[in-house]
């Protein structure tokens, strides 16, 4: 119940504080013995800043911040040095930015400051529009234990000892940091480090050098009311060539298509911002394709938040991509060439593209695969779930193979994660003991998870039941990868009884799991769910019918609510739908949408009827 919920969640975080304490005066006894030692790595410097932004794009989105990177171009990216420190630095500086910042954006930079044939120097920097400092609070930032004021740990938490690690760490790797800021007015954080160049500079996620040259004939318009995003999605682009307008608003933008369909020069492609003021992104989409001069502009939209069901409704509008901030260059470009490719041509000088999760409009959906993962290292079990959820999953987790095996008696799994080495009983030893279990759970799918790549490994892992082998360090591509061969084999294996039942979007697996399969309790939770959102469609036609919006938006969200307990997607997604729209004061189309949802909950009506039938 909610108490019970409110107290877990205050034993969750108050462990997950002990626990960054912890670590932190650890890192700060070995930062004072001098023993903190660094490593010597390969790695790319756009990819370090892009994969700590998307740690914390929940966090800021929650707090409606605008979050993005911007790396500049003349950087050499290719670089050897402790990647783990780099990122642990931007981490601690990111964290206190989102934290303190109450409205506006967190930017995070990267700039040459210098280079020889063999190093380069770089100037980062994490600049926000925060709650500032006072000049004379400035001089404690980096001194350990301490914070600006007493307040400031009673209102925001924390330890003080992050910036006095970030300073002793960016010491330690031979480079200097410090700040600028005023109180009310927002900070700079920044700092400078000396890192080697690679000696064959590996080429990025997607490289620039297989951009079609057609793609600088193509004309682009930036629509986004945060000035900063269209300054960085600009120059992100502007390396590409196309020729870039920006607007402001939705209004101006529709005045600047408009006017350049008239001139005979229309844009190609236009980029809207979902959340903007007085007509969002998808708002404006619905505009410029009911406009027959405008129709046939591509669009791709870009969002600060990932709702349930969105990607599907931008594919419905019309949109050619669906992009969560902050969005990779890599995934920028992946979208326009795909947008665009049918209007170029020179369409033989672009390499084949390989697929993005986060490109194609329908991708960013939650995945109904039911995984486990098994991992007694923390560090490797924080890495593979934010891998997984990067990739639309999500797991639970095992810290060992005696706690698999027991919940593998107790739940349903389709695909286990299962890390070799480990306490009590080890990934050999888990495998072969789930292959003696009664049932279904006997069939699971397992893919072990090992630092050992030799072939007699993977002889092994087959000898003992593993049906596939990923390697460590495990790369999100290649983990994708595993997953979506594997999800497809699941799906032809998969049997129900959604077969015999009218076609609807349904998750029978979460229906099935919190029904315990009892059929009969099925059928009365779906009977229950039908007359009360029966009830509450009466009430959202009467608050229409008033434009009532706050109880639209009520009556609609207790709908989403009930329909998402019990997997009814498509309905879940309606609800949604009208929420956000009554959130918004957007009555425009509602009626439909009211109308579709009456449809679908006679839908249910008459599967509970096949179900008493079966």
């Amino acid at each position: 119940n909610a108490q019970q919920r409110d107290f877990a969640e205050t034993i969750q975080s108050s462990g997950e504080t002990l626990l960054t304490l912890i670590n932190e005066i650890l890192d700060f006894s070995k930062l004072e013995a001098g023993e903190m030692d660094l490593e010597m790595l390969d790695f790319d410097v756009s990819t370090c800043l892009e994969e700590v932004a998307e740690l914390f794009a929940a966090a800021a989105h929650t707090r409606q911040l605008e979050l993005v990177t911007l790396v500049y171009r003349n950087l050499p990216t290719g670089l050897k040095g402790d990647v783990g420190r780099l990122r642990q630095i931007l981490t601690n500086l990111v964290s206190n930015a989102v934290k303190f910042t109450h409205d506006g954006e967190v930017v995070i930079q990267a700039a040459l400051r210098s280079e020889t044939d063999t190093t380069a120097t770089i100037a980062f920097s994490v600049v926000d529009t925060g709650i500032g400092i006072p000049a004379a609070a400035q001089q404690k930032l980096f001194q350990p234990f301490s914070q600006v004021d007493a307040s400031t740990t009673r209102r925001y938490g924390g330890t003080g000892l992050g910036l006095a690690i970030s300073k002793q760490l960016v010491e330690l790797m031979g480079g200097e940091i410090g700040v600028e800021s005023s109180e009310g007015q927002g900070s700079r954080f920044w700092f400078t480090l000396t890192f080697e160049k690679q000696t064959a500079t590996v080429s990025p996620d997607l490289s620039l050098a297989v951009i079609p040259q057609a793609l600088s004939q193509l004309r682009l318009l930036i629509v986004d009311d945060n000035a900063t995003n269209r300054k960085i999605v600009r120059y992100q682009i502007s390396a590409w060539g196309m020729s870039i307008d920006e607007a402001d608003s939705a209004t101006t933008a529709l005045a600047r298509l408009r006017d350049q369909a008239a001139a005979g020069t229309p844009y190609n492609l236009a980029i809207l911002d979902m959340q903007m003021p007085d007509m969002d992104g998808e708002m404006l989409a619905r505009q410029i394709k009911a406009d027959r001069t405008l129709s046939q502009t591509k669009l791709i939209m870009m969002t600060s938040v990932n709702h349930w069901g969105s990607a599907e409704r931008a594919l419905e509008l019309g949109f050619s991509a669906y992009l969560v901030k902050p969005v990779r260059q890599s995934r920028l470009l992946d979208s326009i060439v795909n947008a665009l490719l049918p209007l170029t041509t020179d369409q033989s000088s672009v390499a084949p593209r390989r697929s993005s999760v986060a490109v194609s409009a329908t991708a960013p959906q939650r995945s109904k695969l039911k995984i486990l993962l098994v991992e007694d290292n923390l560090v490797n079990q924080k890495v593979t779930l934010h891998q997984l959820k990067y990739l639309g999953y999500t797991a639970d987790v095992a810290g060992n193979g005696q706690e698999a095996l027991q919940l593998l008696k107790q739940l349903s799994y389709d695909l286990v994660l299962m890390d070799c080495q480990m306490p009590v009983l080890d990934g050999y030893g888990a495998t072969q003991a789930i292959r003696q279990l009664d049932g279904n759970a006997k069939d699971v799918v397992i893919i072990a998870l090992t630092a050992n790549a030799m072939k007699e490994d993977q002889e092994r892992c087959a000898e003992v039941g593993m049906n596939d082998y990923l390697s460590k360090p495990i790369l999100k591509e290649t983990l994708a990868a595993k997953l979506a061969q594997w999800s497809e084999v699941l799906e032809q294996r998969s049997v129900s009884e959604r077969d015999h039942l009218p076609e609807f979007a349904i998750d029978w697996e979460h229906l099935h799991q919190i029904c315990d399969n009892n059929a009969e309790f099925e059928q009365e939770l779906l009977e229950t769910f039908v007359e009360d959102a029966q009830l509450h469609l009466i009430g959202l036609e009467a608050a229409l019918t008033r434009h009532d919006l706050k109880q639209l938006e009520q009556e609609a969200h207790h709908i989403k609510g009930a329909s998402a307990n019990l997997g009814l997607v498509t309905i879940q997604a309606m609800a949604d739908q009208l929420e956000l729209q009554a959130r918004q004061n957007q009555l425009q189309g509602m009626p439909d949408l009211v109308a579709r949802l009456h449809t679908s909950v006679g839908t249910v009506r008459s599967m509970v009827a096949a179900i008493k039938g079966i």
